[in-house]
């Protein structure tokens, strides 16, 4: 399982890999809903789960152009 229902504060230690690398994970047209493990990718629920879909699903329709993002180079990737 690589959910992990929080709240609203950040976890001090990822409980997949035990790592610090902890951040907040926007998702386009809904917000920062997640938290995640930037050394596993483990995702940690900011939202109780049904609330999280909801916002998922009303995001559904929501799109952007690559294009528009201008570049960064590989080794500025999060």
């Amino acid at each position: 399982d690589r959910f992990h229902e929080v709240d609203q504060k950040m976890p001090h230690e990822c409980h997949e890999c035990g790592g610090d690398a902890i951040t907040s994970l926007e998702i386009l047209g809904v917000g920062n809903i997640f938290w995640v493990c930037l050394e596993c990718d483990a995702l940690y629920l900011k939202l109780e789960i049904v609330e999280t879909l909801a916002k998922l699903e009303n995001a559904s329709g929501v799109w952007t152009n690559p294009n528009d993002w201008g570049f960064k180079e590989e080794d500025e990737f999060n």
